[in-house]
């Protein structure tokens, strides 16, 4: 579990650290895949994903976030 943990505080980190001017849930968690992968393994889960929760006031800039350039790698 400590890794999950681990991997809870670099996501945090990223998010509000690199973001600048942006605000949760309007940000990308750079390497991701890399930092779920090592988690994933080092905890044993079968399955690791993020479900941000997005507020019908966020929902109109949230849907434009997702579809911008900031999201292009997936």
């Amino acid at each position: 579990m400590a890794a999950v943990g681990g991997l809870s505080t670099l996501i945090t980190i990223d998010a509000y650290g690199d973001s600048g001017q942006a605000s949760w849930p309007l940000v990308s968690i750079n390497g991701f895949h890399e930092k779920g992968f090592n988690a994933r393994s080092l905890s044993g889960a079968l399955y690791l994903s993020i479900s941000p929760v997005v507020t019908r006031d966020d929902l109109l800039d949230w849907e434009v976030y997702v579809q911008s350039d900031a999201n292009k790698w997936m």
